[in-house]
């Protein structure tokens, strides 16, 4: 079995949405490098944002929990988190 590594990319374009790109397994080890993706997204222009997860290939509790404090940090500054 391969284990693919973590990888977090960061999108950013003039005509697109700040967007996150995951890549592997989202887990206990990996979180706090989503997280402070995810932030840095938040705090960038516009009321929207995407998280690509099509790569993602395992996520745990954790991943989610880090998925839903960021929709909720986004709902509370009045933006939009999408996955």
């Amino acid at each position: 079995m391969t284990v693919v590594p973590f990888e977090v990319a960061e999108r950013r374009g003039r005509w697109i949405r700040p967007a996150v790109a995951l890549r592997g397994e989202a887990d206990l080890e990996s979180v706090p490098q989503m997280r402070t993706a995810i932030e840095r997204c938040l705090c960038r222009p516009g009321r929207r944002m995407a998280i690509d997860v099509s790569a993602l290939t395992f996520c745990d509790v954790s991943g989610l929990n880090a998925f839903l404090d960021g929709a909720q940090h986004g709902a509370d500054s009045g933006r939009h988190l999408t996955l």
